[in-house]
């Protein structure tokens, strides 16, 4: 990439993080990945506002997971076009497939396995979760922000986590910004982890570090 492409990504990640309307345009964000997962469920679905945080990579782990050894539904997707990055989704096996039956419209405890047609549904509320973040970041911004299509990975969270941890180390030193959020129906509380991870320039890195 350019130095120019790297300059203008820069640029545009900071004005969505730290500009004085950043919380307005984050929340705005992601409440409309609540209203578009609440009408692809059929059920109210919360988001609670994001929370920004700077974390080194080595405490990646004790951030995405209370389990390391719990086995995780990750959905993963790259973050393409006018600015580039990546976000994980991360749940609990048993909310997972609750978030299965919501979405195929059965009662709670129908779905007993991530089988083809559960990880089929939970690459789609990946997809969706996403797309709807980044179309309102490209409406306010006039920028092209698309999310690539979905990876479902089942595997204890430590996998998880550290593919993605190895990945980043590909455009960052040491140190990880991410965008944390959760999500809750009126039910109960679905653990989750929503991590939106921009790809990070130094530049970046380093205003964070002083904050």
């Amino acid at each position: 990439m350019s130095t120019q492409k790297i300059d203008q990504q820069a640029e545009l990640w900071l004005q969505i993080l730290t500009s004085e309307k950043s919380g307005e345009l984050l929340g705005a964000a992601m409440k409309n990945v609540a209203d578009n997962l609440s009408m692809m469920t059929g059920r109210e679905i919360t988001v609670d506002p994001p929370v920004l945080k700077s974390i080194p990579l080595s405490e990646l782990l004790e951030h995405g997971a209370e389990s390391p050894e719990a086995e995780t539904v990750g959905i993963y997707l790259l973050i393409e076009g006018d600015l580039h990055g990546q976000s994980l989704l991360i749940f609990g096996l048993t909310d997972a497939l609750y978030l299965v039956d919501m979405l195929m419209g059965e009662e709670p405890g129908t779905t007993q396995e991530m089988d083809e047609v559960a990880q089929s549904a939970m690459a789609e509320i990946g997809n969706i979760s996403l797309a709807s973040f980044l179309n309102v970041l490209s409406d306010k911004t006039g920028h092209s922000i698309v999310p690539s299509p979905p990876a479902v990975i089942i595997d204890m969270a430590a996998s998880i986590l550290a593919a993605v941890a190895a990945n980043t180390m590909e455009f960052t030193a040491d140190q990880l910004i991410i965008l944390d959020t959760a999500f809750k129906d009126a039910g109960r509380v679905i653990q989750t982890k929503f991590w939106v991870i921009p790809n990070m320039e130094t530049n970046i890195i380093q205003y964070f570090k002083t904050k």
